[in-house]
């Protein structure tokens, strides 16, 4: 199944050269909804390529390795030499746990708090240094291996990770949303982290109403706190329509003044490759 899927993005500069691809660092988002990767020309201090998948027919990570091989072949990059690869696991089989807390021998049983941890997970850990916290997330056992012997120095990291990460402090408390195709990470920013979780969503409606009641929780009102979106989401949408009744501040993740990109991603816009761009850094 995984054989017919197309990309809904494939953006990539003229000057692509897959014969310089030992100046590429290549990243890759993985998640059994879909597929992403980008690639940035270390060379010329510019991303050049991105690449979307989205589908429901990925059923395991045999189905989403095979896809991101094909995908990756069409292009001519199956064996090439590239300067870096970073892979970013997209699941969301994760936990937040304090600093001081966390020991990396009980992995399992941390994230056995708000998941059930299959026996066919691998663990592993993200130290969030802004936070004071490690990301202790799970992903299988057979796509830790497909990536290990595809590339065996490839960095794995966490979508989540790349986001906490990535915001800002700020003496107001902002609320940060990063969006997939039917799910949701949300953050609450004040001086520190005060909030972070991910909601799964099925409509416009579902969407306000996990993004609205967790703010509420917090004491927060729209019409004086920012919400600021990153992710597959546009102005456009039906989602930023529907919050633009109850939210007086909407903003888009700018594009960092230091990051240039190519002419194929000049009128793509920057929150779809936010996470790759934290990647790459």
């Amino acid at each position: 199944m995984a054989a017919s899927l197309n990309p809904y993005i494939s953006n990539f500069d003229s000057d692509f050269d897959v014969e310089k691809s030992a100046q590429y660092r290549l990243t890759i988002q993985l998640a059994l909804g879909g597929l992403s990767f980008a690639l940035f020309d270390t060379i010329h201090h510019r991303i050049i390529g991105l690449e979307y998948y989205m589908s429901d027919l990925l059923s395991d990570s045999n189905d989403l390795f095979h896809a991101l091989e094909k995908a990756l072949d069409a292009k001519g990059l199956t064996n090439k030499k590239l300067h870096s690869v970073v892979c970013i696991i997209d699941e969301r089989t994760n936990v937040l746990v304090p600093e001081a807390l966390y020991n990396p021998d009980n992995n399992d049983k941390l994230l056995g708090f708000c998941f059930n941890p299959t026996k066919d997970l691998a663990t592993q850990a993200d130290t969030l240094t802004k936070h004071k916290a490690v990301n202790v997330f799970a992903f299988s056992h057979a796509l830790q291996a497909k990536i290990k012997s595809k590339w065996p120095e490839a960095k794995v990291t966490h979508s989540s990770s790349l986001f906490l990460e990535s915001l800002p402090k700020s003496e107001k408390a902002a609320v940060h949303v990063n969006v997939r195709n039917r799910d949701f990470d949300m953050a609450v920013m004040k001086d520190k982290l005060l909030f972070f979780n991910n909601f799964r969503f099925n409509t416009k409606d579902d969407f306000a109403y996990f993004l609205f009641f967790a703010m509420e929780q917090y004491g927060l009102s729209g019409h004086d706190t920012s919400v600021c979106f990153s992710g597959l989401i546009l102005p456009s949408s039906e989602i930023i329509e529907l919050c633009e009744h109850y939210v007086k501040d909407i903003l888009f993740v700018e594009k960092p003044i230091e990051l240039t990109v190519g002419e194929a991603l000049a009128e793509v816009p920057y929150q779809y490759y936010h996470i790759h761009y934290q990647a790459i850094r």
